[in-house]
């Protein structure tokens, strides 16, 4: 069965950390979903964005590694993939997405399990809620988890 989990982002979790809070997630989340054997794409709403989650992933754990690639680099077969809509996804089959785009993409129906966010401002929480109607109708089983605190 198709599953979408939608992590719902704390006031708490934002301040504590600043200025990268969903990036700084969505890094913890590739992290232990790699690490539980998974492969991943990771959607980014802009290519300033994908540069953060990259960067992050190459410092955030000091005693680790997490092989990844931006999207069209020449290790075209990393295991996690981070992408953003300017460019054009090859469907290269992924376990999983971990979505931090505002609007879906129709290639986002491909896979079996979606993590997503739903964001402090209430902009951003209208997005949030298209999404979730979306994978709904396309038969995911969504749930709606608070956001980890550590």
């Amino acid at each position: 069965m198709k599953r979408s989990i939608f992590y719902l982002l704390s006031q708490e979790f934002e301040q504590k950390n600043r200025p990268n809070y969903i990036e700084q997630l969505a890094c913890k989340l590739i992290s232990t979903q790699w690490r539980s054997g998974k492969t991943i794409l990771v959607t980014c709403e802009n290519e300033h964005q994908a540069t953060k989650i990259d960067k992050i992933l190459w410092t955030f754990d000091q005693n680790s590694f997490v092989p990844h690639n931006l999207f069209g680099k020449t290790i075209q077969h990393a295991p996690i993939v981070i992408y953003w809509s300017q460019c054009c996804y090859d469907n290269q089959p992924k376990d999983l997405l971990i979505n931090l785009m505002l609007k879906n993409m129709n290639f986002f129906l491909n896979f079996n399990e979606i993590i997503d966010f739903v964001p402090i401002s209430d902009i951003l929480k209208k997005w949030a809620r298209y999404r979730y109607r979306s994978y709904k109708r396309n038969g995911f089983q969504v749930s709606v988890v608070n956001t980890p605190t550590e």
